[in-house]
């Protein structure tokens, strides 16, 4: 699963203020340079926490917390999420009331799970993309059930109205039958990300 729109909260427990993010990375550097402007931002903050998974590489940080309390929280919630090419972070504002180590670990759950809540979450697929011409009266049939399924991915207007979409189901034999007779082109594969 990946984020395909990112996700905050925020989280309060004895007064102290948890912010979380969940976003989207391709790589260590995004990651690195995406933790260094959450860092730059909230500079007055107590602690900045995070984890990423990107693949088989997984890393977190408790920032100064206490060990085990923030960053693996993290790191597990987005695990147990089947979460990939992801950075969690957590920032914290001390609010004067310790909460042990228990309390930690289950306020940094708490506030990762809330931007998760708040994300759009999608999976990456690979599909067959296929390519239609219509004259515009079937270009407008057409496009109203690919954007119904949900396979939509572009449409150009020119002399025809040109769709791209991928296969889903059976969308390429119902497009058939809308049109009669016409048949899409194959494009080949392609990763697309589908809403879950």
């Amino acid at each position: 699963m990946i984020v395909l729109n990112e996700g905050t909260a925020e989280y309060i427990i004895e007064k102290s203020r948890f912010i979380a993010f969940l976003c989207s990375c391709e790589d260590e550097e995004e990651a690195k340079e995406r933790l260094q402007m959450f860092r730059k931002e909230y500079y007055d903050s107590t602690h900045v926490c995070y984890a990423c998974i990107l693949d088989d590489v997984r890393r977190s940080s408790d920032d100064g917390e206490p060990s085990g309390t923030a960053g693996i929280p993290i790191l597990n919630y987005l695990s147990s999420r089947d979460l990939n090419h992801v950075l969690g972070v957590v920032v914290r504002y001390f609010g004067g009331v310790k909460l042990g180590t228990g309390g930690l670990h289950r306020a940094y759950t708490a506030a990762i799970a809330s931007a998760y809540e708040n994300a759009e979450i999608g999976e990456e697929i690979e599909r067959d993309l296929y390519r239609i011409a219509l004259p515009y009266d079937l270009g407008a049939k057409v496009r109203s059930l690919l954007e119904k399924e949900g396979c939509l991915l572009e449409t150009d207007y020119g002399e025809e109205v040109i769709l791209r979409f991928f296969d889903q189901g059976n969308i390429r034999s119902r497009i058939i039958s809308l049109t009669k007779t016409i048949e899409a082109e194959n494009c080949g594969k392609q990763k697309v990300y589908k809403k879950v």
